[in-house]
């Protein structure tokens, strides 16, 4: 394996000049101890508007970025490394030269940038790992993110590829599943607290050699194991970048939920409630998606939140691919997404993502992008905003009255139970309003006792007689020695 050769990466930026010092791989020059880092902060909006299609090296001129400067730099700086590592150089090359054209024109040919002119050719394997990666740049929170890198611990080895010595190991980051704040900056570059795009970590090319060999990572994998899992690989458009098909990619498809539509055109939920909703996507890529907890590309595909908290609405961060109706996406299968095989999938299969809106009222979006656990993120981040409204019960109907008393029988009969009140009616629902009137209670009923021809009358009726009406009844019964039985009528 070729010896990688080392030196410093110092950027000191301002708004009308930089100067910045690049670790090469082809050198044994290690940095100073007094040697100066990044001092201003200077950002590159991203993603480009175009490619850098030729670049201006000073001494030298103007040279084909694609087919010329940038195979020279991935083989003067890392040339001895596999197909993988020198694919990520490539990128962090290409990045570090985009950088100082968008800021100072041109960029220096030597250890105080990044060497191109190191007296050796281009083999087919350097030119490869630049086609490959046409184009594509490092980028974090809309800036182009500087590819800095190191040679580091020349004996760094698995299980883990993390370097312990050497005068460059100090500068490198391990940043493999980080996000956000949590990302590690390299003093090499200007250091910001909060963080933004410029300063994402160093890369270790001792390492990077390490993770191919000894961790199966591709490029992606490796460029988050320096740089963070949320780095983003963009492709400047540009006559000069050849189309390529990467292993994974995803286009959006649709969205929607069985939540109400609310006037503002997001969803409304009452707070509280249980819901469902979904994403389509196609498979764009050139590798199968599976999720069988691999380590080869395309087989732990997931849906995730960037980031890694937990959802508000799900309560979770992670969705399998084996949850969908086709758990098995193949870019060149058919036009549907309900069987395996099909090039599109819906997350998940049946209703759609199980959701719970929170108790309190407001706007909460729910946002997922597809990974490939422990390799990369891919695809457009997916999106859904949900109104969170309090929902008023509705007013329950009144309760029904008492059934009447009953009539007294023989001497002295007693009164009838009074009937039972009715229920209430049932709760309105969102968005209706009062629930319905509630029944009232069934009448009243009893049997009077001592009836003259032996019969027992059923007398019916509201429980809202007084009890003097009850005794005077009694007594014109005992007046009345023969009498037909006759049921009393309910009032009307």
């Amino acid at each position: 394996m070729h010896a990688s050769r080392t030196s410093s990466i110092v950027r000191a930026l301002s708004l009308g000049w930089m100067s910045a010092l690049v670790a090469t791989g082809c050198g044994s020059f290690a940095p100073a101890d007094d040697e100066s880092v990044g001092q201003v902060r200077q950002e590159v909006t991203a993603p480009l508007a175009s490619a850098y299609c030729t670049v201006q090296v000073d001494g030298i001129g103007s040279i084909d970025t694609e087919q010329n400067y940038l195979p020279h730099v991935v083989q003067c700086e890392n040339g001895g490394a596999d197909l993988q590592a020198l694919k990520a150089q490539a990128i962090a090359a290409r990045s570090v030269v985009y950088y100082n054209m968008a800021t100072q024109g041109s960029i220096c040919d030597g250890q105080g940038c990044q060497v191109y002119s190191c007296g050796s050719t281009p083999s087919a394997i350097h030119h490869q790992a630049v086609d490959e990666t046409s184009g594509m740049y490092l980028s974090y929170d809309d800036m182009l993110t500087y590819g800095f890198y190191v040679a580091g611990d020349n004996n760094t080895s698995p299980p883990n590829c993390v370097g312990s010595s050497g005068t460059t190991e100090h500068w490198i980051t391990y940043n493999e599943g980080k996000t956000g704040a949590d990302v590690e900056q390299t003093e090499l570059g200007y250091v910001s607290y909060p963080i933004f795009g410029q300063n994402r970590g160093c890369m270790g090319q001792w390492g990077a050699r390490c993770l191919e060999a000894n961790k199966g990572y591709d490029h992606l994998a490796i460029l988050r194991f320096y740089y963070g899992a949320d780095i983003q690989i963009l492709t400047a458009p540009g006559s000069c970048v050849t189309p390529t098909t990467p292993d994974l990619d995803a286009a959006f498809v649709a969205s929607g939920s069985d939540a109400d539509s609310s006037p503002a055109g997001n969803y409304q939920v009452c707070a509280g409630s249980s819901f469902h909703f979904w994403f389509e996507v196609e498979n764009t890529g050139a590798a199968d998606w599976v999720d069988v907890s691999g380590s080869s590309v395309g087989t732990a595909v997931r849906l995730g939140v960037p980031g890694d908290a937990t959802d508000p609405l799900v309560g979770a961060n992670r969705i399998s691919l084996g949850e969908n109706a086709n758990d098995n996406v193949d870019p060149s299968g058919g036009d549907c997404s309900d069987a395996p095989g099909c090039r599109r999938t819906r997350f998940i299969g049946g209703e759609g993502i199980a959701a719970t809106a929170p108790a309190t009222p407001g706007f909460v979006t729910t946002t997922w992008q597809l990974v490939d656990e422990g390799r990369s993120w891919f695809g457009p981040q997916l999106s859904l905003t949900f109104d969170v409204v309090e929902c008023e019960s509705g007013t329950g109907g009144a309760g029904g009255s008492g059934g009447s008393s009953g009539t007294g029988g023989g001497t002295s009969g007693s009164g009838g139970s009074a009937g039972t009140p009715g229920d209430g009616g049932s709760a309105g629902t969102w968005p209706s309003t009062d629930g319905g009137a509630g029944s009232g209670g069934s009448d009243g009923y009893y049997y009077a006792a001592d009836e003259p021809d032996g019969c027992a009358c059923r007398m019916t009726g509201r429980a809202t007689s007084p009890p003097w009406l009850a005794a005077l009844v009694g007594l014109m019964l005992l007046r009345r020695r023969k009498t037909q039985c006759r049921p009393r009528r309910d009032p009307v």
